[in-house]
């Protein structure tokens, strides 16, 4: 499955995870749904940008995800991968109050021909495609 993820420019997310200081991305939710489900290693994640419209100018393979639960306090997830995570404090505060979290794993992340996807509004920064041709706008 591939997937479109809007990366965090205020965190410099995509920029650490190209630079190899960072190797997950974290994801939240506080309601009861979990964010992301459908993600799995092997599958491939395009890093999207508003550049006036959404474009893929990223992706990596996904080698593994945590998830935490109601058996796993998302805390404590956040602090074992802290390195992993490149988190700062703010960061890792915010994040920790959420009541579910994904953690994504990339072996790498590279740099990509820019491409537009249709990506819409109501997807929550994440949106799931059997195929990225099948939202590609290009």
């Amino acid at each position: 499955m591939d997937h479109a993820v809007f990366a965090d420019m205020e965190s410099g997310e995509l920029e650490k995870l190209l630079k190899g200081k960072k190797t997950m991305i974290i994801r939240g939710s506080t309601g009861r749904r979990f964010p992301n489900g459908s993600v799995a290693p092997g599958d491939v994640v395009y890093f999207v940008r508003d550049l006036g419209k959404a474009v893929a100018v990223a992706k990596g393979i996904v080698k593994g995800c945590r998830r935490s639960g109601q058996d796993s306090k998302a805390p404590e997830l956040i602090s074992s991968f802290s390195e992993s995570l490149s988190l700062c404090a703010a960061e890792a505060k915010k994040w920790a109050r959420r009541k579910h979290v994904l953690l994504v794993e990339f072996g790498r992340v590279d740099e990509i021909g820019p491409f537009a996807v249709d990506f819409p509004k109501a997807a929550g920064g994440w949106l799931s495609a059997d195929y990225i041709n099948r939202i590609r706008l290009d």
